[in-house]
């Protein structure tokens, strides 16, 4: 049986929990390898089961957008977004125009 794949984009230390089930393949990619455009590292970003992008920085949003497109696009499984809940609209925005996409607003205390 093939193991679960999540592919993270930010919050490692949050997700490492999911290291106990043996079924569950953890990647971490860095946004400048992604960003890049690196082949293997689209590659694994595309075809995991579960992406966890964090988008609570401003300059990577336009760039983390496109790439979640494409997962959309091509109908990849499951993607959740995060953001740090600093702008109550923008939060608001990105609900209401990801419709496939959960999106998680975090607090920071």
């Amino acid at each position: 049986m093939r193991p679960f794949v999540i592919t993270l984009i930010a919050a490692w230390h949050s997700w490492q929990c999911c290291r106990v089930d043996k079924r569950v393949d953890l990647h971490k990619i860095s946004f400048e390898r992604l960003d890049f455009g690196e082949t293997d590292v689209l590659d694994q970003f595309y075809n995991a089961d579960v992406a966890v992008v964090d988008m609570s920085k401003r300059c990577q949003q336009a760039t983390l957008s496109y790439h979640i497109g494409v997962r959309q696009h091509i109908g990849a499984p499951e993607t959740i977004v995060m953001l740090h809940d600093t702008d109550p609209q923008f939060v608001l925005s990105a609900k209401v125009s990801s419709v496939c996409v959960l999106v998680l607003s975090v607090h920071v205390w």
